[in-house]
């Protein structure tokens, strides 16, 4: 499954991203964020804020964030398996 949302404000988009990740990991779903670079640590901070268990969910593999421009740029196919195994 792939989200993808339009936000007004970067509060909304956090709340969305928080809400999204809680639902995926409740289906034992990998999360894969794609992020701003150097976003990373607010990411992880908002998240972590938002009563989800971030070094847990990094540690077993059921959260992988990217880096958007350059990370997802690199690949030239965009493939949910491929990017989840980045």
């Amino acid at each position: 499954e792939h989200l993808c949302s339009i936000h007004e404000t970067v509060a909304d988009q956090r709340a969305f991203s928080a809400a999204a990740i809680k639902h995926g990991v409740a289906q034992d779903a990998c999360c894969l964020y794609v992020v701003a670079p150097g976003e990373s640590a607010a990411a992880l901070e908002y998240l972590a804020n938002a009563e989800l268990d971030v070094a847990d969910l990094l540690n077993r593999g059921a959260l992988k964030l990217i880096h958007g421009h350059a990370d997802v740029a690199a690949k030239a196919k965009l493939s949910p398996k491929a990017m989840i195994e980045f």
